[in-house]
Protein backbone atom coordinates (compact mmCIF):
# COMPACT_ATOMS: atom_id res chain seq x y z
CA UNK A 1 0.00 0.00 0.00
CA UNK A 2 2.80 2.41 0.88
CA UNK A 3 4.43 1.75 -2.49
CA UNK A 4 1.18 2.55 -4.30
CA UNK A 5 0.82 5.81 -2.39
CA UNK A 6 4.37 6.80 -3.32
CA UNK A 7 3.75 5.94 -6.97
CA UNK A 8 0.49 7.90 -7.01
CA UNK A 9 2.04 10.98 -5.39
CA UNK A 10 4.99 10.86 -7.81
CA UNK A 11 2.56 10.52 -10.73
CA UNK A 12 0.49 13.47 -9.51
CA UNK A 13 3.67 15.52 -9.00
CA UNK A 14 4.88 14.90 -12.56
CA UNK A 15 1.41 15.46 -13.95
CA UNK A 16 1.15 18.87 -12.29
CA UNK A 17 4.69 19.71 -13.38
CA UNK A 18 3.97 18.87 -17.03
CA UNK A 19 0.60 20.67 -16.97
CA UNK A 20 2.32 23.82 -15.63
CA UNK A 21 5.10 23.57 -18.22
CA UNK A 22 2.57 22.97 -20.99
CA UNK A 23 0.45 25.91 -19.88
CA UNK A 24 3.50 28.20 -19.93
CA UNK A 25 4.47 26.91 -23.37
CA UNK A 26 0.93 27.41 -24.71
CA UNK A 27 0.81 30.92 -23.27
CA UNK A 28 4.12 31.71 -24.95
CA UNK A 29 2.86 30.34 -28.26
CA UNK A 30 -0.38 32.34 -27.97
CA UNK A 31 1.57 35.54 -27.24
CA UNK A 32 3.87 34.89 -30.21
CA UNK A 33 0.90 34.28 -32.52
CA UNK A 34 -0.85 37.41 -31.27
CA UNK A 35 2.31 39.44 -31.90
CA UNK A 36 2.64 38.00 -35.41
CA UNK A 37 -1.03 38.73 -36.16
CA UNK A 38 -0.78 42.33 -34.98
CA UNK A 39 2.37 42.78 -37.09
CA UNK A 40 0.52 41.41 -40.13
CA UNK A 41 -2.44 43.72 -39.45
CA UNK A 42 -0.12 46.75 -39.21
CA UNK A 43 1.58 45.73 -42.47
CA UNK A 44 -1.80 45.49 -44.22
CA UNK A 45 -2.82 49.03 -43.27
Amino acid sequence: MAVNAAKISAYIYFLTYYINEGAQWLTGMANTLARMLSTVKKANK
